[in-house]
């Protein structure tokens, strides 16, 4: 009889225990994803389920130019991969020097010569 209850006993726990581990599965966690700007600033904020790839879902982020460079955006950092914990994505920008045309001119106006410099160089 002694032998009986617990075994009664042993299955009532396992079968709790088996509906609380099936009720944590990790498909229920969610994880914030940010993703930033170069400069610092939150150009999105998502919850994610674990396991998920998180996506971007806002407009390709752009970088102002400066007279010495043009930027395009080139990915984010680190790689995105599969949620597995909060995260914080960051725009990478590649970047190209600027080139100017200078244009000689006459006294008179007519052109002597026309050519691109680098930004920095001297023509």
């Amino acid at each position: 009889m002694n032998r009986k209850i617990t075994y009664i006993k042993t299955i009532i726990f396992l079968s709790i225990f088996s509906f609380a581990f099936v009720g944590c599965s990790n498909t229920s966690v969610k994880h914030t994803i940010t993703w930033q700007d170069w400069d610092g600033s939150v150009l999105e904020i998502d919850k994610v389920n674990n396991g998920d790839i998180p996506t971007y879902n806002g407009q390709e982020p752009t970088r102002v130019s400066t007279p010495e460079y043009s930027y395009s955006f080139s990915g984010w950092t680190p790689e995105v991969k599969k949620a597995t914990s909060d995260e914080t994505y960051v725009a990478t920008y590649s970047r190209t020097i600027n080139e100017y045309t200078i244009t000689w001119k006459n006294w008179d106006g007519t052109t002597l010569k026309t050519e691109s410099v680098q930004y920095g160089s001297l023509p």
